[in-house]
């Protein structure tokens, strides 16, 4: 098949998808959700105009394990106080949200249901700063108990923050006690007849930025919390870990562009039907709670995307790359997947097919607004990204040292780059379309050490063409058989 054949076939398979997936499938409304719409793939805010309104800092979404008492804070603009409102569930429909007078004056952060439910807890700075310590309600016939804090050792002198429970009452949680890495860190107590034992850090999770916010899965298997370590997107980004048989934990995660922007992104939580997770994203001028489908962070058994290395199935490429190892194969089914994604690791990404030119028309990954559609970071020759349609994003793909293999892919239709290369990038462009970008097909940007050292990729049998600005810019590619205009 000719090289203009393939282009128009491609084409027109890209419009006929489009046209057929413009909007996401309609689920049933949920009443424990406020009556909203549950979310698809890409986090959006949750009730809208109910619990997050305009230019308010709404944080901390905190459900009953039954699903019908919900608590989330409100702060300000400088942190300086929090105040928690509640609201429930009762005959038939949601009450409207008020101050949760239960939990006695003072203020009042992170609200966190027991998994019995017969337990509010919560971290406040009462009667004064410092520090911050957890306190509990107890649910009793009347209503909740007056709250009470709780004692060493999971109160302390230092800040206690974020916190959450396994069923068994063993607590993960923050703190600046001594004994950890500098900044906030990440411990656990264990609960043994009766009673907690002596915090332990998790030190191989921790660094020495902060590290806040744990929430643990029910069923012991992973964890995420909010860092500012270093290599984030933002002021502080979410993290996954995964728990190994031995007991040890994985290196931490990002969760990737889908997740995590330039602003903050804080305070993860899952719903009591464990089908969404909530977190929050802080802004200079407020900050709202937003909820995702968790197949956006988490396994999907019937997902399209499959490791073929361990036979996991999962319905968000960046969720497959999170839980894949270097030297492992993605499989992806044709389909319309919206997001962005970073890899950041020696995987390849491939569609079902990547020499046939229907399924590459039809697997199709639609980049995210203000953001490129893949970004390759550190890669070798190993990773590879093969029979994809790349669109939609700033930039289709952005390589940051990237010696990654990039073949029989359509990079069309971003807003400026094809293909962004930088920092001495070598990739190898194979058989790729490069067409309909904003900007130049392919940019090269110089080093910045001595000599300004340029990249050099290998550029073979490729088509770059009709880009609103010139085939290719600077760097010192080797071209092959290649059509350039």
């Amino acid at each position: 098949m000719t090289i203009q054949k393939i282009l128009c076939l491609s084409i027109i398979l890209l419009a006929a998808v489009m046209s057929s997936s413009g909007s996401e499938t309609k689920v049933e409304s949920v009443p424990y959700y406020m009556g909203q719409e549950p979310p698809g793939m890409v986090p959006r805010i949750f009730a809208p105009g109910v619990i997050c309104l305009d230019n308010r800092y709404e944080q901390n979404a905190a459900f009953a394990p039954d699903g019908n008492e919900f608590c989330f804070t409100i702060t300000n603009a400088g942190w300086s106080t929090s105040n928690a409102w509640y609201t429930k569930y009762e005959y038939g429909q949601w009450l409207q949200a008020a101050p949760a007078d239960f939990a006695g004056s003072g203020d009042l952060w992170c609200p966190y249901f027991s998994p019995d439910g017969k337990g509010f807890y919560f971290v406040s700075t009462r009667p004064s700063y410092p520090p911050s310590n957890l306190w509990k309600c107890e649910k009793t016939s009347d209503g909740w108990s007056a709250p009470a804090k709780v004692d060493s050792p999971l109160s302390s002198g230092s800040d206690e923050w974020g916190f959450s429970f396994l069923p068994d009452n063993t607590i993960y949680f923050c703190s600046h006690r001594p004994g950890g890495s500098g900044g906030c860190d990440i411990w656990y107590c264990r609960y043994v007849d009766g009673k907690y034992e002596q915090a332990v850090n998790i030190a191989a999770l921790n660094t020495s930025d902060n590290d806040c916010d744990p929430f643990i899965s029910p069923d012991h298997t992973f964890l995420v919390f909010n860092s500012s370590r270093y290599g984030g997107y933002g002021s502080a980004d979410l993290y996954i870990t995964f728990r190994s048989d031995d007991g040890s934990w994985t290196e931490p995660q990002n969760l990737g562009p889908n997740i995590n922007t330039s602003d903050a992104e804080i305070l993860f939580s899952l719903s009591p039907d464990k089908k969404y997770a909530f977190f929050t994203r802080r802004t200079n001028n407020d900050s709202d709670i937003y909820w995702v489908d968790v197949r956006a962070i988490l396994p999907d058994p019937n997902g399209p995307i499959e490791n073929l290395s361990t036979g996991q199935h999962f319905g968000s490429m960046q969720t497959a790359i999170n839980y894949a190892q270097s030297g492992n194969t993605l499989k992806v089914e044709p389909g319309v997947y919206n997001e962005s994604i970073a890899v950041k690791k020696d995987v390849k990404i491939q569609s079902l097919e990547p020499n046939d030119p229907l399924l590459i028309g039809s697997t199709i990954l639609n980049g995210l607004p203000e953001q490129p559609v893949i970004i390759l970071e550190n890669n070798s020759d190993d990773c590879e990204v093969a029979g994809l349609t790349i669109r939609a994003g700033t930039i289709g793909i952005d390589g940051i040292n990237t010696d990654a293999v990039i073949r029989n892919c359509r990079i069309m239709d971003n807003t400026t780059y094809g293909v962004k290369l930088s920092m001495e990038s070598k990739s190898y462009l194979h058989n790729c379309l490069i067409t309909a970008n904003g900007q130049a097909g392919i940019i090269m940007l110089p080093g910045s050490g001595r000599g300004n050292p340029q990249c050099e990729p290998r550029i073979e049998g490729c088509v770059i063409v009709q880009n609103n600005g010139a085939g290719i810019i600077g760097g010192e590619p080797v071209i092959i058989d290649s059509i350039i205009d």
